[in-house]
């Protein structure tokens, strides 16, 4: 009797080890899905277990990004959730936005105020000093606009690098810049609206705006000629895209309409890939080659396999899209 007892509370001690086990397998199963958390604040750490649970089964790339990431790639502006593209994707926050992910469930508003309280806490100190940018830039053109539209936009301030990055600024380019074509008074028509609703800004800020991008040049030295800029693409495209679109494949996205894709050995000059749809010159987020990029890109699809693109890859791409003539030529 005593040895059956014995027996009894073995099998017990088994097969509560065992539960145990299976109780923790979400937390191990996520850590192989996803890596080690990169660590942090409470206030990340308590967001990164969300973006894990409820976004990274679709957005991948997330769950690796440290909270410096974040705010350089520009989804996160430090202190302020309401300008932020992250956070103005969710569903339930009430802010202004598209508010459309998840895309098939809403966030609690525990979880909303979570994200909210964490991007609240990032300092501007998470961003690496701008070694860059111009001082005309950093006593005059960024200060102002933070002023004069930050309240509604979440234009990325944090050097000039970055509003070119993002299609506002074009060097040299006034004319083709959004930041300054969209202001009232600036001559472009319909479209000069900015701010809405409220008095245009001073001609003389505008004029300041207007002599900045006139003398505006990417970190300060030369810009590349277009064939530099195309064989710079060129370059990455063949390095991180071309061992699996060695062959004609199909997009299914319906930003492509299903359309054929090439093999990217096929592509030689600007005009091929104008030509196939896959870049609109002048604009990085309709250009569907640009939009499919892991963090960079909005749609955070490509490369499927290995590691995103690092930035100064982005950056070429970017460069090459944004500079690029009309017509591809």
């Amino acid at each position: 009797m005593r040895l059956f007892t014995l027996l009894l509370c073995f099998i017990g001690l088994v097969l509560a080890a065992a539960c145990s086990k299976k109780l923790d397998s979400s937390s191990s199963d996520d850590a192989d899905l996803f890596g080690t958390p990169p660590g942090g604040s409470p206030q990340f750490v308590a967001a990164r277990a969300i973006l894990v649970e409820r976004c990274a089964h679709c957005h991948s790339s997330f769950a690796g990004l440290s909270a410096q990431e974040w705010a350089v790639s520009g989804y996160v502006v430090p202190g302020a959730p309401a300008v932020s593209p992250l956070f103005q994707r969710l569903r339930g926050a009430q802010v202004t936005g598209p508010r459309n992910m998840p895309a098939d469930s809403s966030l609690t508003s525990a979880e909303i105020q979570t994200l909210s309280d964490w991007i609240a806490s990032i300092g501007p100190d998470v961003l690496p000093p701008d070694t860059t940018s111009s001082a005309l830039f950093l006593t005059t053109i960024q200060p102002l606009l933070k002023q004069r539209c930050l309240e509604c936009h979440s234009f990325p301030l944090s050097s000039e690098r970055a509003l070119v990055s993002s299609g506002y600024a074009v060097p040299g380019r006034p004319a083709q810049s959004p930041l300054f074509t969209r202001l009232q008074g600036s001559g472009a028509g319909a479209q000069a609206t900015m701010p809405l609703d409220r008095d245009p800004i001073p001609a003389s800020e505008r004029a300041a705006i207007q002599a900045w991008l006139t003398g505006l040049r990417s970190s300060g030295t030369t810009e590349p000629t277009a064939p530099e800029r195309t064989q710079a693409a060129l370059a990455v495209l063949t390095a991180r895209c071309a061992s699996c679109h060695a062959t004609g494949r199909t997009a299914t996205s319906v930003d492509y309409s299903g359309a054929a894709v090439p093999a990217f050995s096929a592509f030689t000059s600007d005009a091929a890939f104008v030509q196939a749809g896959l870049v609109i010159p002048g604009s990085k987020q309709n250009s569907w080659l640009f939009r499919a990029l892991k963090v960079f890109g909005d749609m955070d699809r490509m490369p499927q396999s290995g590691a995103p693109l690092t930035a100064a890859q982005s950056q070429s791409l970017e460069k090459w899209i944004l500079l690029m003539n009309s017509d591809g030529n």
